[in-house]
């Protein structure tokens, strides 16, 4: 699957206004097989099989999501998670301390991945709506239209600008205007 179109799996793609972007949903996966059978039978109790159902709908959902999700113990989710890992059914990806999980179709670009594990934080999500605007803002200007502290954007900020999702502008002063990278627009518009 190709880097751009991997964004069809991503709700946040279609970014028309922040009320879309703050109501991040979690899918469900549906109990039908690519034919469109029903498969619900094979599925029932199978928790390795509801893993991956979840993950392949839900790229980049973290471990304590999927765990949530589930419904199974930390502990029975991580051994499935170590089998699958093992046999090239899942792919895990670390941000920072958080465990997010994709299927091995899903992408194989690891910016990509990066990028689609920072956008399921709502977050991350009300930052890159608000520099879609296309004009340059600064952490301090993000922080007041958000109504969040200031080292809560400095964090997320940190983040996107080493998953280069976002770049300074070079200017003289103290605040540094922040504007989202090429790639990153490429990304978002490309639906």
């Amino acid at each position: 699957m190709g880097v751009f179109s991997a964004y069809a799996y991503i709700q946040f793609a279609i970014i028309t206004s922040m009320r879309k972007m703050a109501t991040f949903e979690v899918r469900q996966p549906t109990d039908t097989n690519q034919n469109g059978n029903d498969v619900t039978s094979n599925r029932v109790g199978d928790t390795r099989d509801r893993i991956q159902s979840w993950i392949e709908v839900n790229p980049g959902i973290h471990l304590r999501e999927l765990q949530r999700s589930i419904g199974c113990s930390m502990g029975s989710i991580q051994y499935h998670l170590i089998q699958l890992e093992a046999q090239g059914e899942v792919r895990s990806l670390m941000n920072g301390k958080t465990k997010h999980l994709f299927s091995p179709e899903f992408s194989t670009d690891e910016q990509f991945l990066q990028f689609t594990a920072l956008v399921r934080n709502p977050t991350v999500r009300m930052i890159l709506n608000i520099c879609l605007k296309g004009e340059a803002t600064t952490q301090a200007e993000l922080s007041r239209i958000m109504d969040t502290d200031v080292s809560v954007v400095s964090y997320y900020i940190s983040q996107m600008l080493e998953a280069k999702v976002l770049k300074i502008i070079p200017v003289f002063g103290r605040e540094k205007p922040l504007m989202l990278t090429d790639w990153a627009m490429d990304c978002i518009h490309s639906q």
